[in-house]
C-alpha cells in the first residue's frame, strides 16, 4: 500500500486534487450544466429547510422559515436564475 511519502509534494497534490477535479468535470459535462447541478445539489437542502418548523411546540405552531432564511434562499435563488440566463 502506497503512503504519502512514496510521493513528491507535487504528486502528493495531485493525488489529493484528482477527486474534486473529477467531481468538478462531470458536473460541468452533465446534460444541465454547472448552474443545473448547484441547483440540482440544493434541492435535498431546501426540501429539509422547508420541512423543518422554527419555533412552536413538537413541530405545532412554528414557522417554517425565518426571515433570514427567508432572504438567503430568495437571494440565492436570484443569483442561480441570472447567472443560467
Amino acid at each position: 500500500m502506497a503512503a504519502k511519502s512514496d510521493f513528491t509534494e507535487t504528486e502528493w497534490e495531485a493525488l489529493r486534487d484528482a477527486p474534486h477535479l473529477v467531481a468538478l468535470s462531470v458536473a460541468i459535462a452533465g446534460g444541465s450544466g454547472i448552474i443545473g447541478s448547484l441547483k440540482e445539489a440544493m434541492a435535498p437542502a431546501m426540501a429539509l429547510v422547508e420541512a423543518a418548523k422554527e419555533g412552536g411546540f413538537l413541530g405545532f405552531g412554528g414557522e417554517r422559515f425565518s426571515e433570514n432564511e427567508r432572504a438567503i434562499l430568495a437571494e440565492l435563488s436570484g443569483v442561480l436564475e441570472t447567472a443560467q440566463s
